[in-house]
This record gives C-alpha cells, sequence and structure tokens, in this order.
C-alpha cells in the first residue's frame, strides 16, 4: 500500500547489495517490478526471478525483444501473471493500474491479449517462463478461493525452460528442456 507500482522501490546499489548477499548464502533473489524501470534494475542486479514483468510505462506496455534476449542472455526466470478477468471491476486494481487503464483506454481484453503476445515471445526468445496466480491480491482472488474459481483441479505443477533462440546456446551454458506435452500422463 502507499508503493508506486510503475517506479523502482530499491536504489540500484541497494538491489545489488542484497542479490549478492543472498547469492553469497545460496539464495535466490525474486524481484517484484511492473514498471520498465523496476524491470532494468532487476536484471542489472541479475536476480533470478522476475514477478510479473509487466513492463509498463505510464503510456501503457513497452515490451521489446531486446529486453527479452537480455532476460534470456542472464537466465533470468519470468513469473508471468495473467491479468485480472475479463468481467473484473477495474476499481478493484492499484491506484497505478486504474490510472493507465484510464490515461490509455486500455481494456481487460486488451490487456489480456498483450501480455499473451508478450508471453509468447519470452519463450520463443529462450526466457524461462512461469506461471503465477496473483494469490491474496484481492477478494476475487482470496487465498483458498482459487480452486472453486477454476471449477476444476489441475495436476501436479511443472516448470520448463524454453529453448534456446535459434543461433543462440542454451542461457548459461544450460541444456534446455522441452516444454512437456500436455497430453502426456501424469498431467
Amino acid at each position: 500500500p502507499g508503493s508506486d507500482v510503475m517506479r523502482t522501490q530499491f536504489s540500484s546499489d541497494d538491489l545489488r547489495s542484497i542479490v549478492q548477499q543472498a547469492h553469497d548464502g545460496a539464495l535466490p533473489v525474486a524481484a517484484h517490478a511492473h514498471g520498465v524501470p523496476a524491470i532494468e534494475q532487476s536484471i542489472e542486479a541479475e536476480v533470478d526471478c522476475i514477478e510479473h514483468f509487466s513492463c509498463l510505462t505510464d503510456q501503457g506496455f513497452a515490451f521489446s525483444d531486446e529486453l527479452a534476449d537480455r532476460v534470456a542472455e542472464r537466465d533470468i526466470a519470468i513469473s508471468c501473471v495473467i491479468p485480472p478477468p475479463l468481467d473484473m471491476d477495474l476499481k478493484e486494481l492499484p491506484p497505478a493500474i486504474q490510472k493507465l487503464a484510464a490515461t490509455t483506454g486500455l481494456t481487460p481484453r486488451q490487456a489480456h491479449e498483450q501480455r499473451a503476445d508478450m508471453i509468447g515471445r519470452l519463450h520463443a526468445r529462450g526466457v524461462r517462463v512461469v506461471v503465477g496466480i496473483d494469490a491474496g491480491l484481492n477478494p476475487r482472488m482470496a487465498h483458498g478461493n482459487l480452486p472453486g474459481r477454476s471449477g476444476r483441479r489441475r495436476g501436479s505443477a511443472r516448470s520448463w525452460r524454453s529453448p534456446a533462440a535459434p543461433g543462440r546456446p542454451s542461457p548459461r551454458g544450460s541444456s534446455a528442456r522441452e516444454r512437456p506435452d500436455p497430453r502426456s500422463p501424469g498431467r
């Protein structure tokens, strides 16, 4: 509450120090970043995961393949939360996101379409993409409320590494694993 999701919350030096201290203790670091400045800062600090990766500016989305390439080169996982449901009242969103929607005229449907395109482009460029649900964000997404919202439970969660983009080795020299076939048993 009270923070501006479009801006950074730490100085670059502080974030680098946090990452270094965590890594010295063999701990991963996840950054919560909606705005492009926070994403850029997180990439430079070499966090292990960027939550949301919304690529927001005051004018809307600002995603580029160059940004995706930088993430892939550093083998940073991206936890992409799909935007709120299409029928969600925009008044339930944080004030900065409400303002963005009002300023840009962005509808929930357009946000979904842009987000889906971004996730596909990230994956195609070799970025490790994981999906989050942002449970606890608001009453609609309250902890413990999600199985009832989806109407069914899925199998165990899986993660995968995107194959390296054409002409590039897998990030950090690791061997890429192909995405599991959703039709395979055990899903």
